[in-house]
């Protein structure tokens, strides 16, 4: 982006362990607009929390990563909570966009401790976009059990429809806290999706069988994959992300694809675009993303 006056808008940040917070840089906090810098999930402050929201930083295991995590909670010092969606004054454009996770006190239920790996990936936020009737579902690296509560309403809520005409308290309501703003489960099983990112980097571990049976036949069009150099203890990518059981197929460089996989297929950039229904573009070649 050198040479240019573009910004990023806000930077989502699911949850902070190492694969996810190692490139917030200061060289790379120049990209983006202070005034939305970072989206995280629930932090150390007591300060305009309520209770139930302080994340217990000695269960977030990021082993030789300790300097990373330091700069990840400098970041957010002079943030104010509670957590918010990028909520600019714009109307009359048919985009949405919604947050939704559990509480510190969910993921300290759902895994007491000895489960500290669980504990911090349950903390992620899963980010909804819809636009033009596209949609996308980036849910970090949630947890199947958690993943289904998020589904059912069972969760924190934030939620912006910069279509929808509402009051300005309305609006504020939706994008500052949990009131009666969409349910994730109820958004998917009435518009489908699009794109899909898969959990926990598509593990078998983090495969969301509640997904795609709430899904049932509006399966995404593709499911992206972030996939990272496995160890012996990380496990495998689960095969039905490539099979056609999970994902209707695209055609990419001449193939019918399930699943794109940035070990394969390098960056990958996906553009929707407003062209009638909404049309999807993909780029893998790093140049024609700019």
């Amino acid at each position: 982006m050198e040479g240019t006056d573009r910004k990023i808008a806000q930077c989502i940040i699911s949850h902070p362990h190492l694969d996810h917070i190692s490139d917030l840089t200061d060289e790379n906090a120049e990209f983006v607009n202070e005034l939305f810098a970072l989206v995280s999930c629930q932090n150390d402050k007591d300060a305009g929390q309520v209770d139930g929201h302080k994340i217990n930083f000695s269960r977030i295991k990021n082993p030789g990563g300790d300097k990373k995590v330091d700069n990840y909670r400098l970041l957010y010092k002079e943030r104010s909570l509670p957590l918010v969606t990028f909520n600019p004054k714009v109307d009359g454009v048919d985009f949405q966009v919604g947050y939704y996770y559990l509480t510190h006190a969910q993921a300290e239920e759902l895994y007491p401790p000895k489960n500290d790996q669980e504990y911090a990936n349950s903390l992620s936020i899963v980010l909804y976009m819809s636009y033009c009737g596209l949609t996308i579902l980036i849910p970090g690296d949630i947890t199947p059990d958690a993943f289904e509560l998020i589904l059912k309403g069972k969760c924190e809520k934030r939620f912006t429809d910069y279509n929808r005409k509402m009051t300005e308290e309305k609006r504020r309501l939706w994008a500052q806290g949990t009131s009666d703003q969409p349910n994730l489960g109820t958004l998917l099983k009435k518009k489908g999706l699009t794109v899909l990112v898969a959990p926990h980097h598509g593990l078998e571990s983090g495969y969301p069988k509640c997904l795609f049976d709430l899904l049932e036949d509006k399966k995404p069009e593709i499911i992206l994959i972030s996939e990272k150099p496995q160890s012996e203890n990380s496990g495998s990518v689960d095969k039905r992300y490539q099979d056609g059981t999970c994902s209707k197929g695209v055609t990419f460089d001449g193939k019918t694809r399930y699943s794109l996989t940035t070990r394969n297929d390098g960056h990958i950039k996906v553009c929707f675009k407003s062209n009638g229904k909404g049309t999807v573009d993909y780029f893998s070649d790093f140049e024609d993303m700019f």
